[in-house]
């Protein structure tokens, strides 16, 4: 898990930095403008949601899997 989170934080990196950096010529559609605004927008939310997804599991399932009940190593092992 904690490859995957570090690759969607890196990828969220990335999307913030296009949508700050990259200029549209003045002449280009509006619909292009939505368009890049809406794909980037929605990069970012969801890599930022696979990285706190990530967290959580690896925080809480080790968590779970130290001080849980008899048997919830093994559900934090599946689960994980």
């Amino acid at each position: 898990f904690n490859a995957v989170g570090t690759q969607s934080a890196v990828l969220a990196g990335f999307a913030m930095t296009s949508f700050a950096e990259i200029d549209l010529p003045h002449n280009a559609f509006y619909a292009q403008k939505a368009c890049l605004h809406l794909f980037v927008t929605i990069s970012i939310c969801a890599n930022l949601l696979c990285t706190a997804s990530t967290t959580f599991v690896s925080v809480w399932g080790s968590g779970k899997a130290l001080r849980g009940k008899d048997g919830s190593m093994d559900k934090a092992v599946d689960g994980m």
